[in-house]
Parts: C-alpha cells; structure tokens; sequence
C-alpha cells in the first residue's frame, strides 16, 4: 500500500461508506452501509427517486460486490423487488440474470416506497459460511443495476430481466473500514447517525440506520469466523488505522486504550469511552480549562496559534506522533531528508560524504579516485595506480579541467579545432576551411554548398563547378527533395501487396500477403495452406516459430471434434442428432448421452426404421400402413386432406392445389375443408365452366342482356346483367348491393344462396371483414391450434375442427352432417351458423334440390326458389314472367289480343309490351288472376304519399313511385334539401353534393381555399421556389401554405438545393465545413438530423459500429471480427462451453472468455497472436477508420473506412474527379457524388445535351427526356391543382371545371395524368365502342312514349338539360328494371329528373 494511503479514519461504531449514483435514464439513488462490531453485521441503505417512466411494481434494484473483478463472473448479490419490498439472496456467475441462493442470508429491517421514491434497509452477518456468498472482510468490487422482472402466476416465483441499468465501481474498496478524512470535521449530533464518506469524493455526511432487531429475530446464522474487530465491546471514538505491530512497541495507545491490530502490517488505538485522538491522549469530558493543548500536540509538541503542531527533532506528523525515520538513520556525518505528511513519512534520503556511498552511507570508498580528480568529470580506476576521467558534456582535458571552444560550431562548413593556447577554463580553436573557403571562421566561400542546398538532412559534396547530394533513406532528387515511395520495387515476397504508412515521410511499410503466405515480408509459405486442420477446423500458422520457408500451424476445433488436427469426432448427439423423430437424451448419472427412437426405429442414432404401425406413427389422424412393394417393408401414412410429409406432419393450405378451377375462388374453412365462388356466382367444391352458345332461347333473365363474346377459339355468348341481378343468367339478386362488407372490402354475391362473401382488405377478417387481425402473423392471432395463413395479402386463421371464428375462439357449431349435399358450414358468430350450398341445393341445410338449377322457367323469366319441400326433395319454385308470356313456366307467349282470351267480363288491350286484360277492381295480371300487390295489406304499401304501382308481369311486382322529397323501395328515406341551394361556394368555386345528397364540399378556383372557397389561397403570389407545389392550409383564424419541393431541393419555400448541404439545413448543433454538415457524435445524417446508434456501444465483441443513412431513416450495421458473427456481433463462430479453454493460449495479454481469446486493441486473431495491422502500421488514408482483420489461413489485412468525399481499399481515391460530371460541378455525398449540370446538358452525369432546353415540343405538349432521347408529351397535368384529385378522384367528372388561362375546362381534361386519363387510344375506343353496344340494345329493345300530357314547360326544362351532356344520368338505380315495366311515361310526367338517361327520348336518341 502507498504511504499516502495508510490509514483511514473511523467514527463510532460505523465503519462503512457512501456510493452517489446519477444518471438522467434512472434517477439518483445513494447506497450507503457501515460496519457494526457489536451484531458482526453490514448493514445496507439503498435509497433514491427513479423518474417517471420507471414503473416500480415491475423494477428490481441490485446491489452486488465481488472480490475478483467488477465483473458478473463472480458476485455475490442483494435484490430488491420494489413492488414486493423483498429482497432476495443470488449469486452470478457469468453475464446472466443472477441465480437465487439456497441459503437466503439478508434480513430486511424497513422499507418506504412512495411514488416514485424507496428506500430499503437491510442486514448481513460478516461471514456466513454459505459458499455461494462472499464475506465482507476482503476488498471488494461493488456494482449497481436496475432492470424488470415478471411474477411467475402458478409459483409466485420472481422472474428478472436482463438488466437496463448497471454501473461497475472499478476500484474495489473495504466495506468495514471507510475513508472518512472528511468526517474529522464533521460531527453528527444523533446518536444512531454515523458519520460516512462518499468512496468517489471527500464528502462526508450523516447517515441514520434504523435500530435493528431483525438479526436476533432471523433464521440466518453467523459463520464460526468473527471478525476480528468484533472481539471486544468497547466503542470506537475516533481513531486512525496506522503502520506497526501492538508487539514490537509499549503503550502505544497510552494509558487510555488499546492497541487492536487490524492486518500484520497494521494496527489501530481503540480508546475508551472517555477519550479521543490518534492515541487516545485527548479526555473527551474535561473540567480543565486551563487546557491549552488544543491542537492535541504529543511527544512534547508545541500547538501553535494556527491550530498546527511545532514538533522537536525527535517527531513528526500532525499530531507529532510519528517517530522522526531520520533519528540515527544516515551514517558517517551524511545529512538525512524526508517528506512527511500528517499521518506518514516517506523513506528517508541521505547524502553522503566522500569517501562513503549506500542507501545509509555505510560503505567507504579507497583508491586512486578518491577523493575525485576529475574537476568536471567522473573519475574511473583503470589500475591500483591509474584511472581516467570521463568528462561531462562540453568539457575536455585530462582532468576535464576546460570548455570545448568548438561546441558552438563557430566555423561554418570548416573544421572545428580546439588550441592548447587556454585561458583559465576557455580554450581558444582554430578553423581548417574546405576548398574554396577562407576566413577566420570559413565564412568566406564561393562553396556551392554553402547554401544548404541538399534537403531532409541530405550531404552536400563539392564538385568541380557544381555540387552533389547524397541522400538519406526515402529521399531523392537533385537536392533530396522528393520522397521516393518505398514499395518500389516491391519489397514483398510471394506477390505480397506494399502498402505505405499514412504517415509516408516516415518510410515504414507493410506487406499484405496472398493467400498462403504469412511473415513480415511474405517470405514463409503458411502452413496452413495444406488444409492439416480435418472437420472444418481453424487453422492458425505461426508467424515466429517457422524454418527456411515453412511456419508451424495449430488447429482450433469446432464443438465435437479434437485432435492435433481436429481429427476426432464427438458422437454424442447433441453433435449429431438422432435421426427419424429420436430425442436426444442425458443420463443423469453417467452423463453419457443417448437417443430416445420413436416405437418404429432403433439404432445409436434410431437410424433403423421397423416396419410396424402403431397408433402414434402417423400424425393429425394419419393412416398407418406397410409398404412391401419395395421388399423393404417401409412404413407410410395416407394422409388426410390437409396434410402431408413422411408422417402427415407437415400442414399444407388445401386451397394452394387450386380445387376450383375455371377462375374459381377457394376459402378454407378448416385445415381440412373448402367451398369454391365461381364466376357464375355458384357455390360449391370445383367450378365448371357453363358457356352460353347461344342467345337465341332468351336464356338470361329478361332485365338482362344476352351479348355475343368472341375470341380466337369460338363464339360464345353472356349475359350482361344490371347492377341488382348476377348469376351467369343474371337469374339470382345481388346481394352485394346492400353493401355488407365492412372496411372497404370487396363484396362477392353468391346468389343462389341469397347471401354473399367479402374478400376483406389487409388486416381485416370474419365473414363480413368487420374484425381486425393485424397485418401480419404472429403466435398470438390465432387460438386454440390454430394456423396463421398469409398470402402475401392477407391473413388469416384457418382453425381446427373442433374451433371457429376470426381468431379461432369459438368452439365449432359446425360438425360434418351440419350441411347436407356438398354444402358447407360457415360460423358468423359464436352459436350461429349458416350452410353455403353446392350448386343445386337449397334449404336451411342444403337438404332440398333447388329447381331454379334447372332452369325451369322460360322467355328470361325470373325464377324464385321458395323453401318449401314438395315431398319430393325439390323446392317448390316460381316464375316471374316477362310481359307477353304468361304460364307455370312462362312458355306461354300472348302476342295480341285476337289470340288471347280474357274473362267474359273483362277487356282485353293492346299494350306496347303485348296484350293485358283489363281487369276489375284490384285483378292484375296476363288474365286477371293475381290480386293487386298494392291491395293486399290493410296498411299502404309505400309511405310518405308514395304511388304503389304494380307491374305487368306474373305474377305482378308492387313498386313504389316516390314524391320529390322521398326516395328507397317503401319512399321510406327523406332526401334532405339541397345543401348547395344557397350556393354556398359563393363564385369561388364548385359546390359537390355527397353520395347520400345530404352534405356538400366545395371545389375552389385555384385563387381561393377555404371550406366555402371563402379565402384568398396563400398561394396565389406563388411563395414555393423552384417548381414546387404550393398546398394552401386554413383553420378558424388563419391561411398559410406548404411548398412540397422537387427534385433536390428543399427548404421552407424549396429554396435551398440538397446538392449544397450546408444552407442552413445542419441541425443539432453542428457545423458547415466545406459544404458538409459535420456532426456531433450523437448524431448523424447529410444533415446531422438523426441520432447516431453508433454513439452508444451497439457491437460487441470488438465489432466496428457503422452508421447508415438515407433521407428518411437511419441503421447501423457492426463489422465483426473474424471470430464473431451476427447483428451485434454476439455470436461466436465457433461455439464453445461456458468452461471451455483457450487452445492455443491467448498471447499478448489477450483474456479467455467462454473458450474465446478477447484480444486488446493491439492484437488480432484467434490466439491474439497477430499485430493489429492499425497500430503503427495503419495503411487507410484521409482520416479514414481502420479495422484489423485477418484470415484463417493466418494472413492479416486492414479494412478501412472512408469518410465521406473519399473511397478505395485503403481511402486512397477521391470520390469527384475533373472527369466525373463532364463538365459539371461535383458534390461528394456521403458514399457517392451527385453532378449540378450547365445550361445545356443533363443526366445523372451532364453525359447529355439538354433537348428540351429549346421547347421542341408544340405549345400543347411538354417535353420530357430519358437518357439522349426525349418526348413530346401531351398527356400531363396543366395545373399544380391537379395534384388535390389523387386523392379525390370521384371530382374527376367532366361536371367539374378548372380556370386554365381564363377558361373553364372540365377537371379530367386539365389533370390527365392525376386524374388516370392517359390511357393507350385503343382502349379508350373500345370502352366507347362498349357503352354505344350498351346504349342500342337498350333502344333497340325498348319503346318510349311521349304523352300528350308533357307539358311544353317540361320539355323546355329537358331541353336546357340536355344541352349539356352530362345532365344524361340516372338519379335512381332501378330505372333499367322501371323501363322493362313500362313506367318510363310515369316517370317522365311526375318524375322527369329520376330516370333522364334511360327514359327520356333526347338521352335516348344520343345514345
């Protein structure tokens, strides 16, 4: 121990000390803890506030200590469990969550947990004689954490975390005797306060520990081993720890103490209750105040006024209680000096006489040398009678009795001779001048050399007119002024690569080795290049023990193989594991371990397959069976649908063998079960394709449309049908029309179910999409064995059978007999199911065939399956006939009254659609006979003064014809009054009603914003710079805009260009230098606007932490060392035992952690046996980052990384040179270059001349360029408006209008491109082509009439309608079926503005 660190001061009965710990992700916390002699016990405090977001019901706190390293390898552990106010007994003994002890040896005495502040007070015997805990008596190595722990729910047992928090003290200390200077001067006025220091400062402070009872009260017991301060139970005034033995001195403590000796080398006084000072000398109750010894001086000292003590010769120290070291110390009449403190006296120096040396000066020197002879030298026996002297610098002579003249170099280029000729000391010299120079000094010369013409130290040599310069090494040239570049020639052998030092001037090389090559220079061949090491072993070749030509390997192995060279295998298998199922095993008493086979295997590795079948062979309800057609008797399974692999072990989606065909949709409902949607809207297990050939039998329904399809194999034919129908003869309702999907999912109509299916959007579910699943699979979306299925989409739970619901949290109600015929089940909601019937079935169970599969009703006929069982297993059915036909099956035709026969008292009439009777009171129909739906209940059938009107077909449809204010199938839905009647939009802009007409939006001119278009758009007076779009915002109070830049620019107005990153664009606090941000180390970026995940140590292992950027987000990527691998370089290569090795040994003071070498930054390799290439040697230039690295064939080479501006191995090359931008200016980025291009020339390079730079285009056209080609674009965006209807498109109508230079043109012909209008010419004529086909087989099918009845005013109101031609549209959907009805002369009397497109002649007649 150091003299200056000799004793220590203790008060009372603590012994003990104070830790600060601060840091802003915690909180502040002090851990104090003193000694107390009379139990033999440590008592602890933790105490302290953590912040805010530290939840403490969830946070342990721990406080450890180890007497090797501050390390976890071995440490003794305090945990406290905040929420519990616990505190467990662990020990650790590696870098994992420390483990419980058996033994439970702290007893907690108090605890206070208030918000966000504890407190724990807590005790433990000195020793304890458990072998997992570490006793306090030795120094230790203290360490502080905090991190989270979980409650186990069926042990209560605590679970902790992988800490959050830790802080090592990498001193270690003594828990029993404190460093307490400071509390000389501190006194603590409550008894149970002890004073303490802090153990990182001087500070002392009071710190009160609560009363204990709780040793005497616990189950721990103490160690046999007492302390040996514990010995006595006298108290402690304050006393100080000194230097001797209590046996080799008397009455060192006076009369008023007793001597305790604390180690062999030092002992302390402990004084009585009355008394005090370092020797117990000072009463501390004394009645005297005659006392004027208030320094406490001893041994006769004097107290000065000062406070201090004037001690004799004999002492020395504070409190002159230190015996003076120089008394009798130095002999032979020698002067004694030496430095004391107050409490220590460094050894004492002496200084000697003549004649006398030694520590003491206690030997006597004789000869010829004594006394010196030399005046200004050392003097040295040659013989008994001779001796020489060997003068100090600048003095010369034979008794170096005089001053060399010539030190100062008084002659120039001459020679420098000293003269006999002295006077006194100084001798006077004279100059031999070279050729060519005279003067007293030489001063005077033509000499060429003169001049210093030779450089770096280079020798310059007179000539016959001229001079010559011999150079030193690296140095060349007439006058030695350039540095010749030491790898030329190449002084590596073997094709070994020279690279220079970055310091070049210094002249230091190194030789990077080919593949098979080690040594300084190359010269060995490795050995390592014959591959000795077997079994994927490293081999590592000797750099130093090597012959002539070849250098000594050795092998690492990998886990299962030793050997010299690895050559012998492991076959426990854990290294080779068991085969066919087996389960590798450990007998507990051998520690051999063995495979477990499956009942059908045996062998060592159960690599024999028996042919036998038991009942666990084949998984998920697999079949077992023999295979004898191989004469081997193998075992298989037949596995159910759903499975697959040797045992029926592997799940396999049923839906990816695609069982639907002809464009069919599968659904899993289970791991084993599906149902198919086919286009013709059918339901079933497969799809077969049902092709019309023909439309010449009215096969689709008589609303519908049969169409002609053509193609290169045949004609066919379809039916087009409107929107309410669908089936492949339009016969079934679409049921997708109510909209049942929820979150924006697609609806499929399955409509001989009279139901539907939803192809949900990503992250939804259930049968109608109304559940949220999540984007992607995780083990917690799906219950009870449930599979998560994604499909690169969507996801989705395909449960088990006996499971359902979105999330497979239902028991299944669904059993195989639920739905009959090929029907299948589908859950909608805990206890409800419905069946989904094949094609041909019907029925709440598909228990009935349905007669509408047969097609039974003809003419395009409706036909309705009623769920009634005629007896027969068929469902009663019936045909809704199409005027003209009448009949069971609608196949009676009617085509005039001359053949039709009505009731006697009934009449018939001609009607544009065929022949009607007349009928009577409330008759309908063909003959009369269906009673008129509108009369059939005693309430009326449309509400709201609704018309109830009923159709001409069999049996007659009761539809209802609604007043102006009304609207839906009963008049049911008041249409709410035109919110844009009031013209709410003022003149600024388009007033736009909403689907359900009962709200509106403004479309504003391009000059005004505002929710009514009432403001003045900020961007008017065009702020945005440099082509950005100017995006105007407005609340209740304000407008203000948003440029949204192009290109490179950027900046609040897009006034700043990326291409110069400075511009005021650095943040956090860095600075511009030459164009480029340069960053504090916590951030990073182009413009330092990321935090740095290097800043924090993120790789281990010694790994390089790069940061990677671009302009959006940041990463971080760690380059590992050789030996290590992974994202944070945690993982080893070679995987080793916790208690492995190292072999070879780690050289160089490398340490062996878990079987591996972790070398200092000095060394690289396997064995840390190889230089770091980076240390003296580092070959990256430009300030670049090196990263020693090597081979296994125990090569080593550098990796450099450049900073930005530079690249190459070793940094060397400029990322812009002159040729870069042709011409351009370059910008280095941070791993590339960009190029700012003159007028007239463009490309990623300036590699092309502008051609757009002279508008060859036609004024309606823009011109765009790609590479040396541009085009002529006619299809764009005329206005920065346009970018608002990408996300608005249902206002891309021809209704709405843009100011393009003072003209109103419609939206898509002024944002073509926003708005999908450029589309292939083909295209777009085809889909004209589509909607006139469309339009004439409407006109050509339907007769419209106009009545005498509309009026002229109508007329004239539908003429100015149709002077535009996007007045032409329907206001309802059912106007297609209204017209089949014939009720188009209805609507265009009382209705004129519902059915405008379908019925009124001008719309038709464009058509």
């Amino acid at each position: 121990m150091k003299a200056s660190n000799m004793f220590t001061t203790i008060q009372g009965q603590c012994s003990g000390g104070i830790w600060p710990i601060q840091d802003a992700t915690i909180g502040s916390f002090t851990v104090s803890w003193r000694y107390n002699m009379a139990s033999n016990t440590v008592q602890f405090i933790i105490q302290g506030q953590t912040i805010t977001s530290i939840n403490l019901a969830s946070t342990y706190i721990a406080i450890g200590w180890s007497d090797t390293a501050p390390t976890m390898n071995n440490m003794d552990v305090a945990m406290f469990f905040p929420g519990t106010q616990i505190v467990q007994d662990r020990y650790s003994q590696g870098h994992v969550v420390p483990s419980i002890d058996t033994q439970q040896d702290f007893c907690v005495i108090q605890t206070n947990i208030t918000d966000k502040y504890i407190y724990v007070s807590f005790e433990r015997y000195l020793t304890t004689g458990d072998i997992q805990d570490i006793n306090f008596i030795s120094n230790l190595y203290l360490m502080f954490s905090m991190g989270s722990y979980t409650l186990s729910n069926d042990t209560n047992n605590f679970i902790p975390q992988h800490h959050f928090f830790r802080i090592p003290l990498q001193t270690s200390i003594s828990l029993i005797n404190c460093v307490s200077s400071g509390c000389l001067t501190t006194t603590c006025t409550i008894s149970s306060c002890s004073c303490l220091q802090q153990i990182i400062s001087d500070v002392a402070q009071c710190i009160c520990f609560p009363p204990s009872s709780c040793i005497s009260g616990s189950t721990i017991t103490p160690s046999t081993t007492v302390s040996i301060l514990a010995t006595t139970s006298l108290t402690l005034p304050l006393s100080i720890i000194m230097n001797g033995s209590c046996q080799n001195s008397t009455n060192l403590c006076s009369s008023n103490g007793i001597c305790l000796q604390t180690s062999t080398t030092q002992y302390i006084c402990q004084c009585k209750n009355d008394y005090t000072g370092v020797l117990c000398q000072t009463p501390l109750f004394s009645n005297n105040s005659a006392n004027t010894n208030l320094c406490e001086c001893m041994n006769g000292g004097t107290c000065l006024a000062n406070g201090t003590c004037l001690c004799t010769d004999l002492y020395r120290g504070k409190f002159c209680q230190l015996n003076n070291p120089c008394i009798d110390y130095c002999h032979n009449n020698s002067t004694c000096s030496v430095i004391c403190t107050d409490i220590s006296c460094n050894l004492p120096n002496c200084t000697c006489t003549n004649s006398y040396i030694g520590i003491q000066c206690e030997t006597i020197v004789s000869g010829v040398c004594q006394p010196n002879p030399c005046i200004y030298g050392n003097c040295v026996t040659l013989t008994n009678t001779s001796f020489q002297c060997q003068c100090n610098f600048g003095f010369f002579g034979s008794r170096c009795e005089f001053i060399n003249s010539c030190l100062s170099n008084p002659c120039n280029q001459g020679t420098c001779i000293v003269s006999s000729n002295c006077l006194g000391l100084l001798c006077s010299y004279t100059c031999h001048c070279p050729n060519g120079t005279t003067g007293q000094n030489c001063e005077i010369n033509g000499n060429p050399c003169l001049s210093t013409p030779c450089k770096n130290n280079g020798s310059c040599s007179v000539l016959s007119n001229t001079y010559s310069c011999q150079c030193l090494s690296l140095y060349g040239g007439t006058n030695c002024d350039s540095i010749i570049n030491v790898c030329t020639p190449n002084p590596c052998f073997n094709n070994g690569i020279c690279v220079r030092s970055s310091n070049i001037k210094d002249g230091i090389y190194e030789c990077n080795c080919q593949n098979g090559y080690v040594g300084t220079r190359c010269e060995y061949a490795s050995g390592c290049i014959s591959s000795p090491c077997h079994n994927s072993g490293l081999c590592i070749s000797s750099t130093t023990n090597c012959s002539s030509t070849t250098c000594l390997v050795s092998c690492i192995c990998l886990t299962g193989t030793t050997g010299v060279y690895c050559e012998q295998q492991d076959t426990s298998c854990l290294i080779y594991p068991c085969l066919n199922g087996g389960i590798c095993l450990i007998n507990p008493i051998t520690n051999i371990t063995y495979c477990q086979c499956r009942s059908n295997t045996i062998g060592v590795r159960c690599e024999i397959i028996q042919s036998i079948c038991t009942n666990t062979i084949c998984l998920n309800n697999g079949v077992c069976y023999i295979d004898t057609t191989s004469g081997n008797n193998t075992v298989g399974c037949i596995c159910p649908l759903g499975y697959t692999g040797q045992y029926c072990q592997t799940f396999i989606n049923i839906c990816s063998q695609n069982p639907c065909g002809y464009n069919g949709t599968c659904f899993s409902t289970s791991n084993s079960s599906y149902y198919c949607i086919c286009p013709n809207g059918l339901v079933g297990q497969s799809c077969t394709s049902n092709i019309l050939t023909s439309c010449s039998n009215s096969p689709c329904h008589y609303l519908s449309t049969c169409q002609q399809i053509s193609n290169t194999n045949s004609i066919s034919y379809k039916c087009i049908c409107p929107d309410y129908l669908t089936g492949d003869r339009c016969q079934y309702t679409n049921n997708c029309q109510q909209q049942p999907c929820y979150n924006q999912a697609s609806c499929i109509s399955l409509g001989s179910q009279n139901n539907f299916m939803c192809i949900c959007q990503p992250g939804f579910g259930h049968y109608d999409c109304s559940i949220y699943l999540g984007p992607l699979c995780n083990s917690n979306i799906c219950l009870n064995g449930g599979t998560c299925d994604y499909n690169n989409t969507n996801i989705r739970c395909i449960c088990s059978t006996d499971f359902a619901g979105p999330h497979c949290e239902w028991n299944s109600v669904c059993s195989m007999n639920t739905c009959l015929n090929g029907g299948t089940c589908r859950q909608i909601a805990a206890t409800m199911a419905e069946c989904l019937c094949a094609t041909g079935f019907t029925g709440p169970t598909c228990n009935l065939r349905d007669s509408c599969a047969n097609f039974p009703c003809k003419n395009g006929a409706g036909c309705q399956t009623l769920l009634t069982d005629t007896n027969t297993n068929w469902a009663a059915y019936r045909c809704v006939c199409p005027p003209g036909f009448y009949g069971q099956n609608c196949d009676i035709a009617v085509s005039s009254c001359a053949n039709m026969l009505c009731p006697s008292y009934k009449i018939c009439n001609e009607q544009p659609t065929g022949p009607v009777c007349t009928c009577p009171g409330n008759k309908v129909g063909t003959f009369c006979q269906y009673e008129n739906p509108c009369s059939l209940s005693s309430t009326p059938f449309c509400l709201n003064s609704g018309t109830c009107v009923s159709s001409n077909t069999d049996p007659p449809i009761a539809l209802c014809l609604c007043p102006e204010s009304f609207t839906g199938p009963y008049c049911n839905i008041m249409i709410q009054n035109d919110p844009c009647a009031s013209n709410p939009c003022q003149t600024h802009g388009y007033c736009a009603l909403s689907i359900l007409k009962t709200s509106y939006s403004c479309i504003c001119q391009s000059n005004y914003i505002g929710d009514n278009c009432e403001r003045i758009n900020p961007c008017v007076s065009s702020p945005c710079l440099n082509q950005a779009i100017c995006q105007g915002y407005w609340n209740t109070t304000n407008t203000w805009c948003i440029c949204l830049c192009v290109g490179t620019f950027t900046g609040t107005k897009c006034e700043t260009s990326l291409l110069n990153p400075c511009g005021g664009l650095c943040m956090n606090g860095s600075s511009c230098v030459n164009g480029v941000c340069v960053c504090p180390p916590q951030y990073t970026g182009t413009f330092c606007g990321f935090d740095n995940p290097c800043y924090n140590p993120m790789c281990q292992n010694g790994g390089f932490c790069s940061a990677n950027f671009n302009s959006t987000g940041v990463s971080f990527t760690c380059t590992c060392r050789s030996s290590f691998t992974g994202q944070y370089c945690e993982t080893s290569i070679y995987t080793q035992s916790a208690n492995a090795t190292c072999t070879p040994i780690c050289y160089n003071n490398g340490s062996c952690v878990n079987g591996l070498c972790m070398c200092t930054s000095q060394y690289v390799g396997p064995s840390c046996q190889y230089e770091n290439p980076c240390i003296n040697r580092n070959p990256c230039l430009n300030g670049s980052t090196c990263f020693g690295q090597y081979n296994t064939d125990g090569t080593v080479y550098a990796q450099c990384f450049c900073p930005q501006g530079y690249t190459g191995i070793y940094c060397e090359a400029t990322l812009c040179s002159s040729t870069s931008c042709n011409g351009g200016t370059c910008i280095a980025t941070q791993n590339s270059f960009v190029c700012v291009c003159p007028t007239g020339k463009t490309g990623d390079h300036c590699q092309y001349a502008d051609a757009c730079a002279n508008n060859p285009c036609l004024p309606s056209e823009q011109c765009e360029q790609t590479g040396n080609q541009y085009k002529c674009i006619s299809c764009y965006d005329k206005s920065n408006f346009c970018s608002m209807y990408q996300n608005l498109n249902q206002y891309c109508d021809n209704q709405y209008t843009l100011l393009i230079n003072n003209i109103w043109l419609p939206v898509p012909e002024v944002c073509q491109r926003s708005c999908n209008q450029c589309i292939p010419v083909q295209k777009l004529n085809d889909r004209h082509l589509k909607l006139i086909e469309e339009q004439d087989y409407i006109s050509e099918n339907m007769t419209i009439t106009l009545t005498s009845t509309t009026t002229t005013a109508t007329i004239s109101k539908l003429n100015i309608i149709f002077s535009q031609e996007d007045k032409c549209f329907d206001q309802r959907d059912d106007c297609l079926m209204q017209k089949a009805c014939g009720f188009c002369v209805i609507f265009n009397e009382k209705y004129p503005n519902d059915c405008v497109k379908t019925c009124h002649p001008d719309c038709t007649f464009r058509s």
